[in-house]
């Protein structure tokens, strides 16, 4: 069987976990604290004993995202052949002489 802790319990039902601790211990349970297990027996019984009924949980159905046409990221115009390169570097400085290069 499944167990189930009682701070989720605690969550489910919207009483905070001290308070759940305090409870079931007033209903005869052992629990040391929130961090405890329970059968699912027990959880059955504590539900019917505080009057909340487990909720149905409806079926998820499936959404389907709308999808959004993306654009593609906007290139920079092309240039025509023989067209010249914009410069985009500032020209070398002519080397000193006597410092050799870098390779």
């Amino acid at each position: 069987m499944a167990k189930i802790r009682v701070h989720e319990l605690a969550k489910e039902l919207g009483i905070p976990s001290k308070q759940m601790v305090e409870t079931l211990g007033n209903l005869g349970l052992e629990v040391k604290n929130h961090m405890s297990t329970m059968e699912e027996s027990q959880v059955a019984w504590v539900r019917k004993r505080l009057g909340y009924e487990p909720e149905t949980v409806p079926e998820k159905t499936p959404v389907k995202p709308t999808a959004k046409p993306t654009q593609a990221p906007q290139r920079p115009p092309t240039r025509e052949r023989g067209e010249a390169r914009p410069e985009t570097a500032a020209p070398a400085q002519p080397v000193p002489p006597g410092v050799k290069q870098a390779p």
